[in-house]
């Protein structure tokens, strides 16, 4: 049986960041219930997904550095990366089908870059067309 491994602050880069495979972090404390409520929950997803992804769970008591980067401010937060980026975030106690989504969404994962071009693209044809409508020019005469 898989168990999600402990994280901390120092190992944070090599054991999540560098990870060859797509990885989600369970950030809880000792004394948070909804927390003990979802770590049955990852662990029965470390087992299914077992050689697919890695299982990490970072005490935030413990390493608040990390918390703090990520602007976790609320527990349990669960993090998956892929390739040194977030890829999914989910705040609170889901329901396993939410989590494995969220893995998925990460297996799936191909990067950020043509997804950025292809917004960014989109964007700036959006504002263009704008201003050639004249939105922001003289109020329009009432016909």
């Amino acid at each position: 049986m898989a168990k999600p491994a402990e994280v901390t602050d120092g190992d944070w880069e090599t054991q999540v960041l560098k990870s060859d495979l797509p990885v989600m972090v369970d950030f809880w404390a000792p004394w948070c219930g909804p927390c003990r409520m979802v770590a049955p929950l990852v662990e029965e997803l470390a087992d299914e997904y077992d050689g697919k992804a890695r299982f990490y769970k970072l005490n935030t008591d413990d390493n608040m550095q990390t918390a703090a980067r990520y602007g976790i401010r609320s527990i349990p937060t669960l993090l998956v990366f892929k390739g040194g980026e977030m890829v999914d975030q989910v705040i609170g106690f889901r329901p396993k089908s939410d989590l494995k989504k969220s893995l998925e969404k990460a297996l799936a994962y191909r990067g950020r870059t043509r997804t950025r071009h292809r917004n960014h693209r989109r964007r700036a044809g959006r504002s263009r067309r704008r201003s050639l409508c004249g939105a922001g020019d003289a109020p329009h005469a009432a016909y």
